[in-house]
């Protein structure tokens, strides 16, 4: 991705700040506040996967920064990744997995109002895709 900021008035590395707001949004923050309490709690763990060079960056930094950036760029680069994610996962078991959540059957229905399908990693213990779906229906054909 193309990098907006100044070169040499930087004090967070581009690809650090993307991933800390992916790794948010993967742990349901909803913030950019949310996002850096999550970072903030995860540093041990971040520390292995990214530079840091300045620590962990700001709530301001993160809102900052994605407000800058081109969301075309942006959507490139993570199917880009997902598409090399996928490529290590060719001949690993994938799981296809339907789910109701409780609680969502509406009076005088039989079925769950929300119904989920999803689609995992089963060794890596990753969920890879999930969407809800309009009705239940058998997995036979």
């Amino acid at each position: 991705m193309s990098d907006f900021r100044e070169e040499g008035r930087c004090l967070h590395e581009l690809s650090d700040i993307i991933l800390s707001v992916l790794c948010g949004l993967l742990a349901d923050c909803d913030t950019f506040e949310e996002i850096y309490d999550c970072a903030c709690d995860k540093k041990p763990v971040l520390r292995r996967l990214l530079v840091l060079p300045a620590g962990i960056s700001s709530s301001y930094t993160l809102q900052r920064v994605f407000r800058h950036l081109n969301p075309v760029e942006l959507e490139a680069s993570l199917m880009r990744w997902g598409q090399e994610l996928a490529q290590l996962l060719v001949g690993h078991q994938l799981v296809i997995d339907g789910k109701q959540l409780r609680g969502t059957r509406l009076p005088g229905q039989r079925q769950a109002a929300v119904q989920l399908v999803s689609v995992r990693a089963a060794e890596q213990r990753l969920c890879l895709a999930q969407t809800q779906v309009a009705a239940k229906r058998n997995e036979r054909v």
